[in-house]
Parts: structure tokens; C-alpha cells; sequence
């Protein structure tokens, strides 16, 4: 076997129809010129022909072992390996200094790692530095027995800067943390920065024991950022939850109103029996007050026997059922006077009377104040003055009532007079004088009516 080295370019002409001249005619012969064209024998197998100036022709078969360096020197492609219609070239850019690329004995066939396609490589294979990943998406694929689906890992680019991250020691065989999936995470982790737990709905599952039930911690979408804070309580304790029934130990401060919106029963305070305090929905907000009542005291209650100290000042009051005191109540009113005519009527318009009255059981007391009417008296012929307001119903006498009073005119000329109270609460009748009952209230008189009174009657 002849090897041809092309170094430095000459033309190599193969005639091989035979024949005499400067014709080829031997096997291998190729066609040289030192003085004249000549016939150049091949050499013997495994050696090259090269360039030689001491040879007349320029050429020598030379043994590859005498040749100390094999030199690529082409400027584009320097080795092509042409197998069939398709070639491989080998292309060696140029070094800032001399390179050595050794071939190691590997005690196997193997390839040479491509920096294209797929291959596997296999074995243990050790870097000397830094091993840089610089696809723009894939980084690194596992393919877990080289078939089906693969592990891609990715690295998004920095921003700005390099980083580091660095896989520990952890003393065991351990897994990666991933963003998906269930996976169980051991011992303790330290985190120096907020924990942010993101996702929509079950935002922490709490499994004990790995079984079929768990708890989960939901938090909803807040307003604005909020920080809830685990206060050191001094011992083991509890959160406090909305359901259930738990003991609550120390003392609480509430900032803002204790509101209890339970529909049955409101508040429980006891052991094996308990005291339910309950309320009833409110037509509108109402606000009951605890007073200081400057000593320790109980609340009044509705059963049972109780001492009550300290003066209590009622509104109004209602008795047991068949008690002379079963009833209570006070009322203030102003009691305006008829402009219909039926009585004397004021230059001033009507008047108005003001009456308090108090019921006890079913007795009523009605104490009138003074009425002196600064206007003058328009009427003439009329001898009695009418109400035209009538008390509440509760206050209605059981029967008609006359009682006597004191009359005026002009702030003076005081008689004896009459009032009449009727069943549906109302007074027709204040007359100026019983002594002689015809007697006029007096037309254009000012100053006019009665002194103040009391009279009781009782209800039906």
C-alpha cells in the first residue's frame, strides 16, 4: 500500500493503458520529469511519497516511521476523509501557540464527542474546570435509560450578574425541592427571607402522619400586604378557631367591640352545667350598659328572691298579675284647645295646656299646670273652654269626673269652676263658674284660665 502526500502541490498524471515511451508501464509507475520526462516506480508498501531536493526529480518514497512530523498546512480544509460520494473534513484553526490534542488510550472503541447530535458517552469523565452550559433553552437532558421521556433542566439567563448556587452536604441521599408534585422534605430548613405561598386556593396542607385526612390553611386575596403575628404566650397553646369547643387561658384585650353573631346561643360560661346568655336580633343597633356602680353587685334577675340596694329611678314599671301595683307609668303631654268653634276660641290662635299623668295599677293621677292665656278671649255667648286632644288610652277614665278648680280673668276675678274628664280622654267642659253656671268666659278678657290642680280617677 502507497500513501500520496500532496506537500508541496505537484500534478500527479496516471496513464495506466500500458504501452512504451514515457508511458507507465509497470503497476503503481507515475510520470516525473528531472531533465526530461520519466518513468517513477512505486515504493514499497507503507511509505509516502514526498518532497525531497535531493532527489533529480524533486520526489522520494520515504517509510512514515522516518518522517518525525505529519504537517497540515492547507489554509481551509486541512484532513478530508471522503468514505464514499460524501466527505468528512477536519479543519484546525490557527493557535496563538503550539497545541498538543493527545488521543488517550481508553481500552475501548469509542468516538469522539461531537458538539453536534446525540450521543452517549459513557464512564466517568472528569473536568478541570468549570463545566459552562450555554444553550439558549434546554441546558441539560436526562433520558433515564435512554428511552421515552426526558429530565430537562434550564437555567434562565442572570440578570446583571453571575451566580452561584451550590448543592450541600446534607449527610444523606436526598431530592430536589421541586415547584410540582407531593414530596416529603426532612429535618430542619432555614429560610432568611419571608416564606411567600402563592397558590390560589389550599395555600398549606398539613398531613399528620401521612393518612388519608389532612389539614388546610387557606388565606383569601387581601386588600392590602397584612402581617399576623405568633406572639411568644409564654407556654404551649392553641390557635383559637371558629368552630369546636376550647378553654382560652389568660387574659385577652380586645381593641374594638367583642361581637357574638351566633343565632342560638350567644355565650356559655361554666363546667359540667353551664350559664347561656342569649339575645334576641334587634329591630336596630342597641347599646347596654354596664355602670359603676361602686361596689361589687349582681345582675337583677327575672327568678328568684334578691336584695336590691341603692336608689333605682324607673321610666315606668309594671307590677305582678293580680297585684295593686301591676301596673306603672308616666306621661307628660301638652293638651291643645278646640278651633272649631265649639268653645272660646283666642285672638291668638289655640291654646295649649300642658297635664303630667301617672297610673299606678288602675289608678290615674293627673296633675294640670297653670293655664293663664296671654291672648284676649274672641267669643262671645260661650261659657266653657274645650280641649280638643285626648290622652293615651291607657288613661281614660272608667266613668265620667267633675272635679272643682280655680278660674281667672285678666289674671283675677278667681271663682269656682268646673272641669269635666270623659271616657274616651278627652275634656269638653272647663266652665268659669258653678255658683252661677250660665256665666260667661268674658269676650275680649286676656289673661284667662285656671290655677294648677290635681285630680285621681281610676281606669275600666
Amino acid at each position: 500500500m502507497a500513501y500520496l502526500l500532496n506537500e508541496p502541490p505537484v500534478t500527479v498524471i496516471v496513464n495506466n493503458t500500458g504501452g512504451g515511451g514515457t508511458d507507465p508501464d509497470t503497476k503503481g509507475q507515475i510520470i516525473t520529469f528531472d531533465t526530461a520526462v520519466k518513468r517513477k516506480n512505486v515504493g514499497a508498501d507503507n511509505t509516502i511519497l514526498t518532497a525531497d531536493s535531493t532527489s533529480g526529480d524533486g520526489l522520494s518514497w520515504k517509510s512514515i516511521a522516518t518522517l518525525s512530523t505529519l504537517s497540515l498546512t492547507s489554509a481551509s480544509n486541512q484532513l478530508i476523509l471522503k468514505p464514499g460520494a460524501n466527505q468528512y473534513t477536519i479543519t484546525a484553526s490557527n493557535p496563538s501557540a503550539n497545541r498538543v490534542f493527545t488521543i488517550p488510550n481508553i481500552p475501548f472503541d469509542a468516538d469522539f464527542v461531537m458538539t453536534n447530535g446525540s450521543q452517549t458517552i459513557n464512564n466517568l469523565k472528569t473536568f478541570g474546570s468549570q463545566l459552562t452550559l450555554a444553550a439558549p433553552s434546554s441546558q441539560l437532558v436526562f433520558r433515564p435509560g435512554n428511552t421515552g421521556n426526558s429530565i430537562i433542566l434550564t437555567a434562565a439567563n442572570p440578570n446583571g450578574v453571575s451566580r452561584t448556587y451550590t448543592l450541600p452536604d446534607v449527610g444523606a441521599n436526598a431530592s430536589f425541592v421541586m415547584t410540582a408534585g407531593v414530596q416529603t422534605i426532612d429535618d430542619l430548613k432555614t429560610f432568611t427571607g419571608n416564606v411567600v405561598l402563592t397558590k390560589a386556593s389550599s395555600q398549606l396542607i398539613i398531613k399528620p402522619g401521612n393518612g388519608a385526612n389532612q389539614y388546610n390553611i387557606t388565606m383569601s386575596q387581601p386588600s392590602a400586604s397584612r402581617t399576623y403575628t405568633l406572639p411568644d404566650v409564654g407556654a404551649d397553646a392553641r390557635f383559637l378557631m371558629s368552630e369546636g369547643i376550647q378553654v382560652i387561658n389568660g387574659t385577652k384585650v380586645f381593641s374594638t367591640t367583642v361581637q357574638f353573631t351566633a343565632s342560638a346561643n350567644q355565650l356559655r360560661i361554666g363546667g359540667s352545667n353551664v350559664y347561656t346568655i342569649t339575645t334576641e336580633n334587634p329591630a336596630l343597633d342597641r347599646f347596654y350598659t354596664l355602670p359603676d356602680a361602686g361596689a361589687d353587685a349582681n345582675f337583677v334577675m327575672s327568678e328568684g328572691n334578691q336584695t336590691i340596694n341603692g336608689t333605682k329611678t324607673f321610666t315606668s314599671i309594671s307590677f305582678p298579675s293580680g297585684s295593686p301595683l301591676n301596673y306603672y307609668e308616666e306621661h307628660t303631654m301638652a293638651l291643645t284647645t278646640d278651633t272649631t268653634g265649639a268653645g272660646i276660641q283666642w285672638d291668638s290662635g289655640p291654646q295649649t295646656a300642658i297635664v303630667t299623668l301617672i297610673r299606678v295599677g288602675k289608678q290615674v293621677t293627673a296633675h294640670f299646670d297653670r293655664f293663664n292665656v296671654g291672648g284676649a278671649i274672641i267669643s262671645t255667648g260661650i261659657n266653657f273652654i274645650r280641649f280638643a286632644t285626648a290622652f293615651p288610652s291607657q288613661f281614660w277614665p272608667k266613668s265620667s269626673v267633675w272635679v272643682n278648680v280655680i278660674t281667672q280673668e285678666s289674671n283675677s276675678n278667681a271663682r269656682i269652676g268646673s272641669v269635666n274628664f270623659v271616657t274616651n280622654g278627652t275634656i269638653p267642659y272647663v266652665y268659669r263658674d258653678i255658683a252661677a253656671f250660665g256665666t260667661n268666659w268674658t269676650n275680649g278678657a286676656n289673661q284667662c284660665g285656671y290655677q294648677g290642680f290635681t285630680v285621681s280617677w281610676a281606669v275600666a
